[in-house]
């Protein structure tokens, strides 16, 4: 399994992190794995969290939003370019950078 480059995520009792092009969610006391997404392409981006969704962008060009108990594709987003910074969530806004130099803001 490829390692990931992005930072883990704790809410409550998960962690969400990336690992090569999957994001998962571990139990954070056993680490036992709740559920998996397979992306396709490798996960530098952080994940956000924000009203029981996980929102991570990936090297296919694409921001995703998880359903954060399930990890089942709520939307995805497609930008110009690979998305390396990690999502920021305010009021309902996620932000996020592309390397097409756009900051792109979706409600």
């Amino acid at each position: 399994m490829e390692d990931g480059r992005c930072s883990p995520t704790v809410i409550g009792d998960v962690i969400y992190t990336g690992t090569g092009s999957d994001l998962i969610a571990l139990a954070k006391d056993t680490r036992e794995e709740l559920w998996r997404f397979v992306s396709g392409a490798t996960i530098a981006s952080s994940p956000a969290f924000a009203a029981n969704t996980i929102y991570v962008g990936n090297d296919d060009g694409n921001l995703y939003a998880l359903d954060a108990d399930s990890g089942g594709v709520l939307w995805e987003f497609p930008t110009g370019d690979e998305i390396f910074s990690s999502p920021a969530v305010a009021d309902g806004v996620v932000y996020v950078g592309s390397y097409d130099g756009t900051l792109y803001a979706i409600e």
